[in-house]
């Protein structure tokens, strides 16, 4: 499955390599999702970690999940930022995922704070490939927080 991944994409490649051997290692099965685009998801029990995406129009993409970290770097903050602002402002406010805590936080420049109760996983495109320990860490924490039952 993940041959076919690489055999059609081959921008990134190493990032790409490194983040499926990662998954894996945390054992998270890559699983082929039924659309006319590429889509690779990583899943374990029933929960959806990340995803290679890739489509003729597009290229290729990745996407995670990465709400059990509380503090976000530079780039993952200003990600969350264009998820809300691409959903035009809904999926956020204090409402359950915001009561239990489970969802992405982002605080403007102005002080305006929002908390994206969404559970999707965050599109960040083509991440530069110097934040692949960042972005280990933050599948390390997420995958942590579900194995102590988190949601």
């Amino acid at each position: 499955m993940l041959d076919r991944w690489f055999e059609e994409v081959n921008i990134h490649e190493a990032f790409f390599r490194e983040i499926a051997d990662f998954l894996v290692y945390l054992r998270y099965t890559p699983k082929t999702s039924p659309t006319n685009d590429l889509i690779i998801t990583f899943q374990k029990k029933g929960k959806k970690i990340a995803k290679f995406a890739y489509s003729k129009k597009y290229g290729p993409s990745f996407h995670m999940k990465f709400y059990a970290t509380k503090s976000y770097p530079k780039f993952f903050h200003d990600k969350i930022r264009e998820t809300i602002e691409e959903f035009d402002f809904r999926y956020t406010g204090m409402i359950k995922g915001a009561i239990e805590n489970v969802g992405y936080r982002y605080q403007y420049p102005d002080g305006r704070n929002y908390f994206y109760f969404h559970r999707e996983m965050i599109e960040l495109g083509l991440p530069p490939i110097e934040l692949i320990d960042e972005i280990k860490e933050l599948l390390k924490t997420q995958d942590a927080y579900w194995t102590l039952g988190g949601e």
